[in-house]
C-alpha cells in the first residue's frame, strides 16, 4: 500500500516513472473492461489509453485506495465504450427483433445440468447480436445494476431488464446446441 501511495504522489507530479509504474498497475483490468463491451482488441487499447491519459490530466481522479482506483478507472472505460457504441448504435435492439422463439425451458428435455466454464460462457456471450452482448456483459461482468444499465445506455429499466432476460435465453440456446456439438 506504501507503495502505491508512492506511486500516485508521482503521479500527481507528473513523473514519468510513476506514471509507467501506475500504467502497469491498472493497464489489465481497464483493458478488459473496455474490451468486454466493444469486443474489439484496437478499440478497447485505445479506451484503456485514454482512460490512463484522462487521469495523468486529471490527477483529481486518483484515489487513495487501489480498490477504489480500479473501480474508477474501470467505470471510466466502461463508459468510454458506452459513448463508443452509442456513436455506432450497437446497443440496442429493437424489442419486436427476435420474438420468435425466445421462450424455451431452462433444462434440457432430460433435465441434464451442464458444468460450463467462464471460458465457454464467453465464447457463447460473443456469438449474440451486439446489443445482447454489451448489456449481459454489464450485468454480469461489470456487476451493473439494470438501472446503472438503462442509465448508461440511456434506455428504461425496463428495456435493459427485458433485453437482459432475452439475452439470456439465447445464450443458453446457444450454450445448449454447443453442448449437444461436442456430443
Amino acid at each position: 500500500m506504501l507503495h502505491y501511495l508512492y506511486i500516485i504522489k508521482g503521479v500527481q507530479k507528473k513523473e514519468k516513472k510513476s506514471q509507467m509504474a501506475f500504467y502497469d498497475l491498472f493497464y489489465k483490468p481497464v483493458y478488459q473492461s473496455a474490451y468486454a463491451i466493444t469486443g474489439n482488441r484496437d478499440e478497447a487499447e485505445e479506451i484503456m489509453h485514454d482512460t490512463l491519459l484522462k487521469v495523468y490530466s486529471n490527477t483529481g481522479l486518483l484515489h487513495d485506495d487501489i480498490g477504489s482506483m480500479t473501480r474508477r478507472l474501470r467505470r471510466i472505460a466502461v463508459n468510454q465504450a458506452i459513448d463508443l457504441l452509442r456513436k455506432r448504435k450497437e446497443w440496442m435492439v429493437s424489442l419486436e427483433d427476435d420474438m420468435e422463439s425466445d421462450i424455451e425451458d431452462e433444462t434440457d428435455e432430460n433435465g441434464e445440468e451442464y458444468n460450463l466454464s467462464v471460458d465457454d460462457i464467453k465464447v457463447g456471450i460473443s456469438r449474440l447480436s451486439n446489443a445482447y452482448k454489451h448489456i449481459i456483459t454489464l450485468r454480469l461482468f461489470e456487476e451493473m445494476s439494470f438501472a446503472d444499465i438503462a442509465g448508461q445506455l440511456k434506455i428504461n429499466a425496463s428495456t435493459a431488464r427485458v433485453q437482459y432476460q432475452r439475452g439470456i435465453l439465447k445464450l443458453r440456446k446457444l450454450l445448449k446446441h454447443q453442448i449437444y456439438a461436442y456430443d
